[in-house]
């Protein structure tokens, strides 16, 4: 698994996210969740821009794009070869 924060570290993550959730239209589930702790722990920069990009133009992520961008950058990321084409 990727994340290995501390204790401490993931709590202050939590309430930062918890922040961000609170203010949007999706429910507050585990793909949210999983959002928005990559989002504040600065983990997945494509999934923080194609958040920003959502933000700007909708204002606030719904579930439809909560699940959306979660499959695209957690669930499934593109995975690349070493040519850069998708495998």
């Amino acid at each position: 698994m990727k994340y290995r924060h501390s204790s401490a570290q993931s709590a202050d993550y939590l309430c930062l996210a918890l922040k961000h959730m609170t203010k949007q239209k999706a429910g507050l589930h585990p793909s949210s969740y999983a959002i928005w702790y990559e989002y504040v722990a600065n983990l997945n920069p494509a999934l923080q821009a194609a958040v920003d990009d959502c933000l700007g133009d909708e204002g606030q992520l719904d579930d439809e794009a909560t699940y959306a961008k979660y499959d695209r950058y957690l669930a499934r990321p593109q995975q690349t070869s070493a040519t850069g084409m998708p495998w």
